[in-house]
């Protein structure tokens, strides 16, 4: 997902650096910036999703290990 969002602002950077002869119009400049920004918000759901996971696999596993720690009265 990086990967394509860092390409597509690479590919549009060449673009405002003079290294290419062919300059894209307005439109495509826009869904170039919003394809990217698409990207990384993707990304960002996919690592709080992934984040959220890890959060209840270790607070099961923190209570397993209270719960075993516990002496019986």
């Amino acid at each position: 997902m990086a990967d394509r969002a860092s390409g597509v602002l690479n590919l549009l950077s060449l673009s405002f650096t003079g290294m290419t002869d062919c300059q894209p119009s307005d439109e495509i400049v826009y869904n170039a910036i919003e394809s990217a920004i698409q990207e990384l918000a993707d990304i960002r759901v996919t690592v709080g999703a992934f984040h959220e996971v890890q959060r209840a696999k270790w607070d099961s596993e923190r209570k397993a290990q209270n719960s075993g720690n516990k002496k019986p009265a």
